[in-house]
Parts: C-alpha cells; sequence; structure tokens
C-alpha cells in the first residue's frame, strides 16, 4: 500500500491505493466484490488504526473508514464511526440519500440505531 497523500513519511498507508476503485472515494460500485474478499477487511482496518494512532486528530479521515467499513460489510463498526465523523460529509457517500440508505442498511443487519452527527453537509455528490 501506498502512503496516504500528504501523511509520507508518518507510517501510515493508504487503504485506497491498491484496490479496484482506487480513488474513487463515493459512489463506490457495489458490484465490485474486492471489498468482500477474506483479508481486505484486516487489512483496511489496520491500515486506518495505524494511521489515527499517528493522527489522532485526523477527524476527517473518519468519513474514509467509516465507508471503507460500510464496502466491507461491517455494519457494526460502520455504525461505530458514525458518531466519531463529528459531522457528515453527505457528498462523500454519494450524496445524503446514499447515505441514509447505508445507515438504514446497517441498522438492519445489526438491529442497533445509528448515533448520526447532527452536522452535515447535503451538497450534491462529485463525480
Amino acid at each position: 500500500m501506498r502512503a496516504v497523500k500528504g501523511m509520507e513519511g508518518t507510517g501510515a498507508p493508504d487503504p485506497l491505493g491498491s484496490t479496484p476503485d482506487a480513488g474513487q472515494r463515493h459512489g463506490f460500485r457495489p458490484e465490485n466484490k474486492h471489498w468482500l474478499q477474506p483479508g481486505v477487511w484486516k487489512d483496511v482496518q489496520a491500515s486506518f488504526e495505524c494511521f489515527f494512532e499517528l493522527n489522532p486528530d485526523a477527524k476527517g479521515w473518519r468519513h474514509d473508514y467509516a465507508l471503507h467499513a460500510y464496502k466491507c460489510r461491517q455494519y457494526d463498526k460502520f455504525l461505530d464511526l458514525l458518531p466519531t465523523m463529528g459531522w457528515v460529509r453527505d457528498s462523500y457517500f454519494g450524496g445524503r440519500e446514499a447515505f441514509d440508505r447505508m445507515v438504514a442498511e446497517a441498522e438492519k443487519a445489526t438491529g442497533r440505531k445509528a448515533e448520526v452527527p447532527k452536522d452535515r453537509e447535503s451538497s450534491p455528490a462529485r463525480n
């Protein structure tokens, strides 16, 4: 994995760096089965945990971690991460409706109620 741009030299790998939809932050392709392969979640999680250990105040990156937990169908982790984001940048997740669908899917799969931050930016998704 490559280093996160701007984080070179920190030892924090970029979990997007070697994936089929690398660099595509929002609007990922659900048909992409890469995220469900054995070992992918373990690598993604280790990358983010390392990153946040070195950069505990990097709140904006919590969006990335949450989206990747969702992609890997790690719904409990996805729900755990939502309140840590501080605010929701809906466009990052493909728009408000897409984000709300992700939350509903995770709630249904886990039987849990999401704690979504109240502050939301709902501009249209950027392609």
